[in-house]
């Protein structure tokens, strides 16, 4: 049996060279995991859902969707004191719901206009049906 002295077991430096190896990248991986969002991120999603606040507004959500409009403006404000409280994963959170709740509250807003107009043309096509009636008996 032929051995060769570099199959045998790793020496010392060896071993301490690997353990050095596995401490930085579990030393590397635990701060990229345990490092919350940045204040950039919280910022843009802070930007994002006041937007959409703004824009379903727009949309009339205050009257045709009052409860998730409500909801959007309660968690933008509870997102911005979050966040100047330092508590970056929390505000991130409610940011990026309240945009959610925004975008909801305007498209149920689009809908109801949607659904009001639809019923007023359903009546005019139902009156002129009518008239169109009238004028054959005639």
């Amino acid at each position: 049996m032929i051995t060769n002295s570099r199959f045998k077991q790793p020496g010392p430096v060896r071993r301490l060279a690997s353990l050095g190896v596995v401490t930085l990248t579990l030393f590397f991986l635990s701060a990229c995991a345990s490092s919350g969002p940045s204040i950039s991120t919280v910022d843009q999603s802070m930007t994002r859902a006041t937007t959409a606040v703004a824009q379903a507004e727009e949309a009339g959500a205050r009257e045709l969707a009052p409860l998730a409009f409500s909801e959007a403006q309660d968690k933008v404000r509870d997102a911005k004191k979050a966040a100047a409280e330092g508590d970056h994963p929390k505000a991130l959170q409610l940011a990026e719901e309240a945009e959610v709740d925004a975008e909801y509250a305007e498209a149920k807003a689009v809908t109801a206009k949607a659904e009001k107009a639809a019923a007023e043309v359903q009546e005019s096509i139902k009156t002129l049906r009518e008239e169109i009636v009238k004028k054959q008996v005639n």
